[in-house]
């Protein structure tokens, strides 16, 4: 996650740092399926990682990019929006209202992606 944030790594390895994490969120947040407790994600390092995503998220200038880490917000909120990500609905508003076009264009975004991905 930490290469998918940082600006001095080119393009192409913030996208594959990307989409790892985003198939990382997918199959081992939670246990579903065949995978275990064991297998996922440990609960302790949830929270840091959630924060982690939306700040790199937040200043992500790159749409490949920042569509990936998009879709990871979306399946973090999926497991764990309200009760134990309850920060992610303020926060963002926050960020709407910060007078930053990247940020404000990249806390709509994750906004539209977990609301279009909750209601289908």
């Amino acid at each position: 996650m930490v290469a998918a944030g940082d600006a001095a790594v080119g393009r192409e390895v913030r996208q594959s740092a990307a989409i790892a994490f985003k198939n990382i969120a997918k199959l081992h947040w939670e246990p579903v399926g065949r995978i275990t407790r064991a297998e996922c994600v440990p609960d302790p390092s949830k929270p840091a990682l959630r924060d982690l995503l939306f700040q790199v998220l937040l200043v992500e200038a790159d749409k490949s990019v920042r569509d990936l880490l998009a879709e990871s917000v979306n399946q973090l909120a999926r497991c764990d929006y309200p009760a134990k990500w309850p920060r992610l609905l303020p926060e963002a508003l926050a960020h709407v209202q910060s007078g930053d076009p990247l940020r404000m264009h990249n806390s709509l975004l994750a906004l539209r992606q977990v609301h279009r991905r909750s209601w289908a």
